[in-house]
């Protein structure tokens, strides 16, 4: 496993049951994208094992283009627990699972 440590800014995005986000750190999503296109070309998407708080959830992250960095959704329960507003400054760590 690879393992990363990172704070990011909760994000959603601007549509109908719109998905919390974080967004990786350019420096983080450069070493996994350069990464996973020796391990997994044209996969966008990495499973990984996230922490926040006290709270572990197995889920993945996705590249996105636009933003030239990988996104990480963060679920409604985790929020919940984790009392997790938009625009709160998150501390994550990150197992990627490759």
């Amino acid at each position: 496993m690879i393992h990363h440590m990172f704070s990011g800014k909760l994000w959603v995005v601007n549509r109908p049951g719109g998905w919390h986000l974080i967004t990786l750190p350019d420096n983080i999503s450069y070493e996994i994208r350069s990464l996973a296109n020796e391990i997994r070309p044209g996969i966008n998407s990495i499973p990984a094992m996230i922490t926040i708080g006290n709270t572990n959830w197995k889920t993945s992250i996705f590249y996105e283009e636009a933003f030239k960095a990988y996104l990480l959704p963060v679920k409604g329960d985790v929020r919940k627990k984790e009392q997790l507003f938009i625009g709160d400054c998150i501390n994550v760590k990150l197992d990627l699972i490759i």
